[in-house]
């Protein structure tokens, strides 16, 4: 569960108690999952990609991963917004 998450849940556990609902309602539980479904599956979309990139150990894929990381740490906006996005 990441920060953004946290909030979300929190943010729904406060609707709820000050509508008087019961926290573990579905009801209201599904505030939180319609919020965050796509980000968090988007999330892991990116991460299943990475773990099939990094489990590749030889080939061109290693010099091409190992170009790309370079060029994405010397892209200051563009290694801003990728940490941010991974942020939440």
């Amino acid at each position: 569960m990441g920060l953004a998450d946290v909030q979300s849940l929190a943010k729904t556990i406060e609707y709820s108690v000050k509508h008087g609902g019961d926290i573990g309602d579905q009801m209201y539980l599904d505030r939180y999952n319609n919020e965050m479904w796509m980000q968090n599956n988007r999330m892991l979309g990116v991460t299943d990609k990475l773990h099939k990139l990094y489990g590749v150990g030889s080939g061109p894929i290693v010099g091409l991963r190992s170009l790309g990381l370079k060029m994405v740490d010397r892209l200051g906006p563009v290694k801003g917004w990728l940490m941010k996005q991974a942020g939440g």
